[in-house]
């Protein structure tokens, strides 16, 4: 059973919030397709810079019946594993 998607986690976050992508990448083979992309949040008032963050982003798609499915989507922090903390991708 797959997890929920990023936006099926926003009705827990405060409104106005949306999902911003940049630098998009795509990989398509004959029944599989890979996509990648930076990603964060939007709209939320902090100063904290996870909330400035960008995100990394994977999301799988495999081709079922002339349809193309997601089969797998990650979301993550970079880490700086030295420092044992979130290394976060600011503008």
């Amino acid at each position: 059973m797959a997890g929920p998607s990023a936006e099926g986690c926003l009705p827990y976050f405060p409104n106005p919030i949306g999902v911003e992508r940049k630098d998009v990448r795509s990989f398509v083979g004959r029944d599989l397709a890979v996509v990648t992309f930076f990603s964060r949040l939007t709209g939320m008032e902090t100063d904290h810079p996870a909330a400035r963050s960008w995100l990394r982003t994977t999301v799988c798609l495999q081709k079922r019946n002339d349809d193309l499915k997601i089969v797998h989507d990650h979301i993550s922090y970079a880490v700086d594993c030295g420092a044992e903390k979130p290394a976060y991708i600011l503008d």
